[in-house]
């Protein structure tokens, strides 16, 4: 199956500042595609002679260098495809026309195109994490190519990072250059050996905090007698909240009172009014619904709601945050790091203790785990009511 392809000027379509777009066409079995190169000049501009652009455009030397660029990579392309006698699709030359790594044997560069066409997909968080673990291997090893990638950089890597760094961070840094290994491979830009078949990476089981029924009272008893100062109360309100719902700290900073709805919701034989939080959360982008027990329910002022879609709480960045939870735990008498985080472990925690059913419980943390996404979707928000109730009444 032939493919050919050329760079011309678009004639039938004029931009409303009057340039027309430099295309590229790739045909295929008398089918063809047209390709904008998001390249822009006037008919006057064009050489149809040489299918470039002309030295009267200012700026010809860079779109010649970015046609060049397109041209290059598409006869790449084909070429591939044909020496290891694949069929080329129209999607398969689009999604390698434009991708910046294609053909690149950095796998440094790699990874930043990945994190590029990943924006407007995964979290802000994730992204930051991603740019930050690729800032963290640039500092050891500024340039890389794919085939340096073996057991004895791996084991550098690790050492690396031990040096400075707990075993966690570590096993992070090194989880971060599988992940984008894998994916090189399952796109096969990278047909090597993968070292990590003899390179495990060590799960650590890691402590995760939390507070006990009593703790949670204690503090809850803090918050109503308004001994705290202004800030701290804030902060502890929202912590709280976070304890008996399971949210994480970004979605709590951008929960809203739309968010906070009260439905009619079929249960022991008759309908009963409930206040639900429906959320797409940050982390995983799923939908979660949450029965807002009484004691949560509580810790909302709507007096202070001024307008439709005003956030629930004040939310401060995470740094102050957590320095008020660790001194508002000293205060109380508790003896734990406390930090955000810990609300969320600390409702897995009491909710197991109550015996409330796993299932709903995965349900309203929102888990992301593939294997257990149909058991979520199939726990109904009767049931999660039923199973909240428990916390509310031994709350």
């Amino acid at each position: 199956m032939q493919t050919t392809f050329t760079i011309f000027l678009r004639p039938d379509q004029v931009n409303s500042d009057g340039t027309k777009t430099v295309c590229l066409r790739v045909v295929q079995n008398r089918r063809h595609k047209l390709y904008s190169l998001r390249i822009f000049i006037k008919e006057k501009d064009w050489s149809y002679k040489k299918n470039q652009i002309k030295s009267s455009d200012s700026d010809f030397l860079i779109k010649n260098k970015k046609i060049s660029k397109y041209q290059i990579r598409a006869e790449q392309i084909i070429s591939d495809f044909f020496i290891h006698d694949k069929i080329l699709t129209f999607y398969d030359f689009k999604t390698h026309l434009f991708r910046d790594s294609y053909g690149s044997k950095s796998f440094l560069d790699f990874i930043e195109s990945q994190i590029k066409l990943s924006e407007g997909h995964l979290s802000k968080s994730t992204l930051d994490a991603y740019r930050s673990q690729l800032r963290k291997l640039r500092i050891f090893r500024k340039e890389m190519s794919f085939h340096e990638i073996d057991f004895s950089f791996l084991d550098a890597y690790k050492k690396y990072n031990l040096a400075v760094n707990n075993k966690n961070t570590t096993n992070k840094a090194l989880t971060f250059i599988k992940t984008f290994l894998n994916k090189a491979i399952k796109l096969k830009i990278y047909k090597g050996e993968n070292p990590f078949a003899n390179f495990p990476i060590s799960k650590i089981n890691g402590n995760r905090d939390h507070l006990n029924i009593n703790e949670i009272r204690k503090l809850s008893r803090i918050s109503d007698q308004n001994i705290l100062q202004k800030n701290k109360e804030n902060v502890l309100r929202y912590f709280l909240f976070c304890c008996y719902t399971g949210l994480r700290y970004s979605d709590i900073k951008t929960l809203a009172f739309p968010n906070i709805k009260t439905e009619y919701i079929f249960q022991n034989g008759e309908n009963k009014e409930r206040r639900i939080i429906e959320i797409n959360m940050h982390k995983t982008k799923k939908q979660v619904r949450i029965p807002i027990i009484k004691q949560a329910y509580e810790l909302i002022d709507f007096s202070n709601r001024r307008y439709k879609n005003q956030t629930v709480f004040n939310v401060l960045s995470s740094q102050p945050t957590n320095r008020y939870l660790k001194e508002i735990a000293q205060e109380a008498g508790i003896n734990k790091n406390i930090t955000f985080h810990v609300a969320r472990h600390t409702f897995a925690a009491i909710a197991t203790n109550m015996k409330i059913d796993p299932k709903t419980i995965q349900a309203i943390l929102g888990h992301s785990d593939l294997r257990i996404t149909q058991i979520y979707t199939k726990t109904s928000d009767s049931l999660k009511t039923t199973e909240m109730d428990k916390m509310e009444e031994q709350l």
